[in-house]
């Protein structure tokens, strides 16, 4: 089981490491919010995604792959609705 954070800390760590790894040259992209899922659809899956989100160029792009792939595998969010 993934230690589970609330949705504002985990955005909050993931945002950090997206502002340092994006480029220099953007100052249009921003790591997107993430999402509760209801139900998780396996054990080796995270209950949470990011929301779907306009224009990013190719590399934050991947810089947001990645930090995704690095948190959803450490970490699960707290689901406030369920009063967990």
């Amino acid at each position: 089981m993934r230690p589970r954070l609330t949705p504002g800390r985990l955005y909050a760590m993931m945002s950090v490491e997206f502002q340092e790894a994006r480029s220099r040259h953007c100052i249009g992209c921003i790591m997107p919010m993430l999402t509760h899922l209801d139900g998780r659809r396996d054990d080796d899956r995270a209950n949470w995604e990011l929301e779907p989100m306009g224009h990013r160029c190719k590399a934050c792009e991947a810089s947001v792959e990645r930090i995704f792939a690095k948190y959803a595998a450490l970490y699960d969010v707290k689901d406030h609705s369920a009063g967990l």
